[in-house]
């Protein structure tokens, strides 16, 4: 999974460097605007991870939500900001939790694994299932016998 990380904290974007590809996953540390939106426009990432402290925080949200609709967005967040509406996954910064980074890369993993899942789920509910002379159409919740 590529995880895009946008935090102005230094040791927080060390810290998720770390974890991240402990777990084998790949991160894209995007410093600056050009980048973030670069990454987006590319579907470069599989989750976002952004700070309502990072300058373009807001902006970001609302440009993947609008490109990406089911990318996972988890928001790390440091005070009560209206930023927080459009996330997904949102987690109080908290230094002195010393597993932060950690629960915030976990949120972000499971929510995009469990949203993966939903998504193959409900593509499967919208086919028709065809036995015999019937036809069952899941999304409608109706069972057709000879038309």
């Amino acid at each position: 999974m590529k995880i895009a990380v946008g935090v102005d904290n230094v040791e927080l974007v060390n810290a998720f460097l770390r974890l991240i590809k402990e777990q084998n996953h790949e991160m894209v540390n995007v410093k600056v605007e050009t980048a973030l939106f670069d990454c987006i426009e590319l579907n470069n990432a599989d989750a976002y991870i952004l700070s309502d402290q990072f300058a373009f925080a807001k902006k970001a949200i609302d440009f993947i939500k609008k490109e990406s609709p089911h990318c996972p967005i988890l928001l790390i967040s440091h005070s009560s900001t209206d930023i927080k509406i459009k996330a997904d996954v949102i987690v109080p910064y908290d230094p002195a939790i010393k597993n932060f980074v950690q629960i915030c890369v976990h949120n972000v993993v499971k929510y995009a694994e469990n949203f993966a899942t939903l998504i193959k789920l409900t593509a499967k509910m919208q086919d028709t299932i065809e036995f015999g002379q019937c036809k069952y159409d899941p999304s409608r919740r109706t069972l057709y016998h000879k038309n």
